[in-house]
């Protein structure tokens, strides 16, 4: 702090300055603390195998769920989430205007979302992808 005193634009804000400098201390202490040894092989293929087996379970789920859904929202998202269609391309593709696309790619992700939620607990990692799963029915998420 002594050597970055001039850096303190504000007197008022001595306090916020202080806490920042602390903190900033504290993130590089444990930056530096990084563990060092790789992880055991068998470890790093558990973890790599599991969320394919998700991945696959959820696309075959999801692909038998979008047939369910009525023709108005199906085809759209259809487009835009299995061939990965811009929503503007699928608008010229079908006829309809991008507002209707977006809703109805909206709506049609919604309930597929419902579909899924109602026929298996899902787990899912910080970033929000789908890590793991457990079946609330018998024929579902396979």
């Amino acid at each position: 702090m002594f050597r970055s005193r001039a850096a303190l634009r504000d007197g008022q804000r001595l306090e916020a300055w202080l806490y920042r400098i602390a903190r900033t201390t504290l993130i590089d202490f444990y930056r530096r603390q990084r563990p060092g040894a790789e992880l055991p092989a068998n470890l790093a293929a558990e973890t790599a195998e599991p969320a394919d087996e998700v991945t696959a379970a959820m696309t075959r789920s999801l692909k038998i769920f979008l047939e369910e859904l009525p023709e108005a929202y199906r085809e759209p998202v259809r487009l835009a989430e299995f061939e990965g269609l811009p929503l503007a391309k699928i608008a010229l593709r079908l006829g309809i205007s991008l507002t209707a696309v977006k809703s109805r790619v909206r709506r049609g992700r919604g309930m597929l979302e419902k579909k899924l939620q109602d026929c298996c607990r899902l787990e899912f990692d910080r970033l929000g992808k789908i890590i793991g799963y457990e079946r609330r029915r018998k024929l579902c998420c396979e």
